[in-house]
């Protein structure tokens, strides 16, 4: 175990999950950008198991600053699609590039032929790895595994300050 490792705390989370929102109580708030099919979709599941409020964000604001999709209840959200075989990695990668230090991945692994324990361990490394690369002091990533109408489970991944 590295000395990074012991600085990063990994827990499944989905029973305490965002518990100060009320599940179907909430909206989703489209004037800065209409969002797509499936991130409206996978917007109205957030607000339906957990509830809270759903901005939508514009694309980009300037050059290379990355956007999350859009802000839940204060916090960054970002809503992502992992079907193929690399396309966790990927999705994850770029999910934490848009949240930055503090945020949520909202994973939609409906069309992921892997099990939930591969998915689940691959997004972790994926995240630790994002995060030890960039040399961020302190992050914390939430990821809300989705799939086939069903929460499956949150993982907080969390990095304290050394």
């Amino acid at each position: 175990m590295s000395d990074i490792d012991i600085l990063i705390k990994v827990r499944s989370v989905k029973d305490t999950f965002r518990k100060r929102l009320t599940p179907g109580i909430g909206n989703i708030d489209r004037r800065q950008r209409k969002p797509s099919k499936h991130e409206m979709s996978m917007a109205e599941v957030v607000v339906r198991e957990f509830g809270g409020k759903i901005k939508f964000l514009k694309e980009k604001r300037q050059e290379g600053i990355k956007m999350p999709d859009a802000i839940w209840s204060g916090i960054k959200l970002e809503i992502k699609e992992a079907s193929g075989k690399s396309s966790i990695n990927n999705r994850v990668r770029k999910g934490v590039e848009q949240v930055g230090e503090r945020g949520i991945i909202f994973l939609d692994i409906s069309k992921n032929k892997k099990n939930i324990k591969e998915i689940r361990t691959e997004a972790i490394n994926r995240v630790k790895r994002s995060k030890t690369e960039s040399k961020s002091k302190y992050f914390h990533i939430n990821i809300i595994f989705f799939k086939k109408g069903k929460v499956l489970d949150v993982v907080e991944i969390k990095k304290r300050k050394a």
